[in-house]
């Protein structure tokens, strides 16, 4: 027969959020017997156990399209309306500093949703003028930029190009002084096509009046008065350098520059050197991603223009200044003199967006004091979205996009609900679903792969599970290492038993793209009678601890100084430790672990190995959310595994992170089976009671803690060695009494006997003097 306890609600109502409603056993008000549960151990450990049903949130198959061949539309929006609505009216204003920083973790696909707006838009509006560099006959070191309407650089090329060989052809068939004449109606042919564009024709006119004038050089074909570049068919003065040019029915352009120096996003000029001399003409100047994005938009990752030398600057000067100057090379080569080019600036009508995580963005707020005048609109991309039936089927769209693009497999509603499992795993709650695009992108592709194996002409959920498994292993080699040491004995660690002071903590190790979860042993030591309650973090003391475990560090020190030191002075000194732990750790998710081991240490009462613990605390002793808890718990899972599972192991999480639990079948399974226990608590209170069974900080009516508790247990020792010094303090004043004591005697021992030789004395003189007399 089972006995259900129950406990008088003021002895327990400070472990309780809500009250119990506990049938009361007929031999309540009898002593407890000390091979049962304590009562309040057992109303703990009733409310704070979580069921199974919790621990993991399930997408329904029947609720999703049989496959994704029947899949809605993707809207390209999803997601990022926030992030969508700050593009769009960036790109609507036509002002200065109208650009765009689109921050948000990597992997997300910024770029992708970025890019298919900007095309939807580009698609629809007017292609932008062409430009071309043209030889400037009043200035050969100024080239000139010309504007044309789309589509007639190229017009303009093959039109000088065709004349240049007819001029020449035609002038050596004619006599050198009728060649004014002779080349007039040539020009009037082309100048027809352009006569709307006056820099256009006044060009056309100096190339006339120049051909005209050097007709000696054309008919003999004098190199040096003519210099063109390698395998030109015009001389470079005649030629026509197209720096951009467009298709009238394309649309605007959008450029994404994935290498973007300085000479890539501003153009260069190149050099060559003649007759020991470095020289330049308008034929060498090369075009860079502004002048290609000119009237349309250009897409950058923030983190590789940062990194390109004069990259920054650059960009920043063209967009304050709404011109593009191509750079010369000299600067950069070891040609220190030479023929110069300092080429007519482009005018420059361009929208940037710049691609990066939030923290880079507010760095460059901090550093760079012009980077908001420039980039005024800050687009916010977020990492997940609630989890509700609508998100669901437009990330099957967006899984159907990915699998169209990509030629796989279709995947059936059975592995759509995998991977939406596993969206949910990656958010870390079971309300959101992830956003992240690159792993979703390579779960896709290689469930493809293995049904392709099986020669399977759908993908399943076995397929995905696969997927999501071989993926696992890749990453986790660290882990491996781990549990090898863990299985030969070198990683000490109890899953069964009790032990004073040392705690089985939930930790997650990160390293590169591998992250686990793995337990940790953390002890603490007691220095009775030293000190006035100071906790040495050793790992702080050595620089393996960051700050936020600091901090965490303070906090409980401080919850515990304000517990105690009201009752009795803090006579003690302590210290604690992550044992074989030899890397740097950092976050405040041990601080309740911590908290347990110090007290258990204080209060000389063991702890339940069989359960591990995470939470944060705060000064008030209230448990709070952790990071990582999947992982954690999955650790210890596994640990408990290979030292063989009891039936009583299991872990102690903040309550705040259920909401959060994804975690494996198989350890829903043991749950189920009652092999493995998952309890969530609110207190630091909650959690001692569940860690050593025992009431913690019950009192009397006299608000004093009852002796029984873990907290009584603690003053009862606290005062145990004060009464231990003091009784030590005494023995020694004894002891000195003792010797002061002895001390005097022998003081007055030395003076009597210093006073008897000198009455002798006296009466040897009274005898000598009666004795003359």
């Amino acid at each position: 027969m089972t006995t259900i306890y129950a406990t008088p609600k003021n002895e327990y109502h400070t472990y309780m959020t809500k009250p119990l409603m506990t049938p009361i056993a007929s031999s309540a008000k009898s002593k407890q017997d000390d091979s049962l549960p304590h009562p309040i151990y057992t109303a703990v450990s009733q409310q704070c156990q979580i069921c199974a049903e919790q621990l993991k949130r399930y997408s329904h198959a029947d609720s999703l399209p049989i496959d994704t061949r029947q899949a809605p539309n993707l809207d390209i929006g999803f997601g990022q309306q926030r992030a969508l609505k700050a593009l769009r009216t960036a790109l609507d204003i036509d002002a200065s500093g109208y650009h765009v920083f689109a921050a948000g973790e990597n992997g997300l696909g910024k770029r992708t949703i970025i890019s298919r707006l900007l095309h939807q838009i580009a698609d629809h509006a007017s292609a932008p003028n062409d430009w071309v560099y043209v030889h400037n006959f009043s200035d050969p070191r100024t080239p000139l930029a010309l504007a044309l309407p789309a589509g007639q650089a190229a017009q303009l090329q093959q039109k000088v190009g065709e004349l240049w060989t007819q001029v020449k052809e035609t002038i050596q068939a004619s006599q050198y002084d009728i060649a004014p004449c002779t080349l007039r109606p040539l020009f009037d042919s082309i100048h027809q096509p352009f006569s709307s564009l006056p820099d256009v024709t006044a060009y056309l006119d100096a190339l006339c009046a120049d051909m005209a004038e050097h007709t000696e050089q054309i008919v003999h074909g004098n190199e040096e008065a003519a210099v063109s570049i390698q395998l030109a068919t015009t001389p470079s003065q005649y030629t026509v350098n197209i720096m951009v040019s467009h298709d009238p029915n394309g649309g605007t352009p959008v450029i994404f520059e994935s290498l973007p120096t300085h000479l890539n996003l501003l153009g260069h000029i190149d050099q060559t050197i003649q007759s020991g001399t470095v020289t330049t003409d308008v034929s060498m100047i090369r075009a860079g991603a502004l002048h290609r994005a000119n009237g349309g938009y250009l897409v950058l990752e923030a983190s590789h223009l940062l990194e390109q030398p004069y990259a920054w600057q650059s960009l920043k000067q063209a967009l304050q200044t709404h011109t593009i100057k191509p750079s010369t090379l000299a600067s950069n080569t070891a040609f220190a003199s030479g023929l110069s080019s300092e080429p007519v600036p482009i005018a420059l009508s361009i929208k940037v967006i710049l691609l990066g995580e939030a923290d880079l963005y507010y760095e460059l707020l901090e550093l760079e004091p012009e980077f908001d005048a420039v980039f005024k609109v800050r687009a916010d991309f977020h990492d997940d979205v609630p989890r509700t039936h609508e998100h669901e089927l437009a990330l099957v769209a967006k899984m159907a996009d990915i699998i169209d693009d990509a030629k796989l497999l279709p995947f059936d509603n059975s592995a759509q609900a995998a991977l939406l499992e596993h969206l949910s795993l990656q958010s870390e709650n079971q309300d959101r679903l992830s956003l992240h695009s690159d792993r979703l992108i390579k779960l896709l592709h290689e469930s493809s792969r293995h049904a392709r194996l099986k020669n399977k002409d759908i993908v399943n959920n076995t397929h995905v599970t696969q997927a999501i498994s071989d993926m696992d292993e890749r990453s986790g080699y660290l882990r491996d290492l781990y549990w090898n040491e863990l299985k030969t004995g070198q990683q000490l660690l109890n899953t069964q038993g009790k032990a004073v002071g040392q705690v089985n903590a939930l930790t997650v190790v990160s390293y590169a793209d591998s992250e686990f979860g793995m337990p940790a042993r953390l002890t603490a030591v007691i220095q009775p009678n030293i000190g006035g309650g100071e906790v040495l973090d050793i790992e702080r003391d050595v620089d393996l601890g960051g700050s936020l475990h600091a901090k965490g560090m303070l906090i409980m020190t401080s919850y515990l100084r304000a517990l105690f030191s009201q009752h009795h002075a803090l006579n003690f000194s302590a210290s604690l430790a992550f044992e074989q732990s030899y890397a740097h750790i950092d976050g405040d998710s041990a601080t309740v672990s911590e908290g347990c081991a110090l007290l258990s240490a204080l209060a000389n009462t063991p702890i339940n190995q069989a359960l591990a613990i995470t939470g944060s605390m705060n000064q008030l002793g209230e448990v709070q959310a952790v990071g990582g808890i999947n992982a954690k718990i999955a650790g210890f899972y596994d640990a408990c595994c290979e030292q063989g599972l009891t039936g009583q192991q299991g872990v102690v999480i903040p309550m705040a992170n259920v909401k959060q639990l994804m975690l494996r079948d198989d350890i829903i399974a043991a749950v189920k089976a009652g092999q493995f226990r998952i309890y969530g608590v609110h207190t630091l209170s909650q959690a001692l009671t569940l860690m050593t069974g025992l009431p913690i900080d019950t009192k009397n009516k006299k608000g004093r803690y009852r002796k029984d508790t873990l907290f009584g247990k603690v003053l009862r020792r606290l005062m145990l060695w004060d009464e231990n010094q003091n009784a030590e303090d005494n023995d020694d004043d004894k002891q000195a009494k003792k010797k002061a004591k002895k001390k005097r005697k022998k003081k007055r021992r030395k003076k009597d006997n210093q006073r008897q030789p000198d009455a002798n004395d006296n009466k040897d003189e009274t005898t000598k003097e009666t004795e003359y007399l």
